[in-house]
């Protein structure tokens, strides 16, 4: 299992009846203060969104 932000065009999704289906999951971004500016949740939202285009 892995999340659906991680298939590529080498994958499939395989739907089926007979397997059980799978929960959703939610993620959670911190960082320190010390962590870069560019380390931000808008630039992860971003680099997640060209992923999924």
């Amino acid at each position: 299992m892995i999340a659906s932000v991680s298939v590529s065009d080498q994958l499939e999704v395989i739907e089926s009846d007979i397997l059980p289906s799978l929960p959703s999951i939610e993620i959670a971004f911190t960082r320190s203060a010390s962590a870069p500016e560019w380390l931000t949740v808008k630039w992860i939202e971003e680099v997640i969104a060209k992923l999924q285009s």
